[in-house]
């Protein structure tokens, strides 16, 4: 009779390693995803800052372009140039949150600040042919964030 009474203690506790096993591998899953989730969202604050940053440049750029010559540039690349020796931006810099090519959306916007339209081309005198936006327009173009 000993020997059954061993073995009925070993049943009642035969469960219980694996079901610690279990738990243990639910947790450490649980806790990977966490990190997972802190890092991406890491990540995303950090490209955030970046073009954050990026748009001030764009921004100081233009704004000293239209100073010095009294219009606003046709495309980035007149602010990467030098032009008379001075050139506006260091370099054309990337869109770090659009991640397929990394290029700008160029916002439209009229002389009343009604929206005329959004498109991607490094070059605002590519999208004239399709906006046709008058010259207040034109004079009122600049460079925003998004996708």
């Amino acid at each position: 009779m000993l020997p059954l009474k061993n073995n009925s203690q070993r049943e009642k506790q035969a469960g219980s390693a694996l079901l610690m096993v279990i738990f243990m591998v639910a947790t450490m899953l649980l806790l990977t995803t966490t990190a997972a989730l802190r890092i991406d969202t890491q990540g995303r604050r950090e490209r955030e800052a970046e073009l954050a940053w990026r748009g001030e440049q764009y921004e100081r750029a233009i704004g000293m372009y239209f100073r010095k010559f009294g219009k606003y540039p046709t495309k980035i690349d007149d602010l990467v140039k030098q032009t008379n020796g001075i050139r506006f931006l260091r370099q054309a810099y990337t869109d770090p949150m659009n991640k397929q090519d990394g290029t700008w959306r160029f916002i439209y916007v009229g002389p009343s600040g009604q929206l005329i339209g959004s498109l991607r081309h490094t070059s605002l005198l590519q999208s004239l042919h399709l906006a046709k936006p008058d010259s207040k327009a034109l004079r009122r173009a600049s460079i925003r964030r998004g996708q």
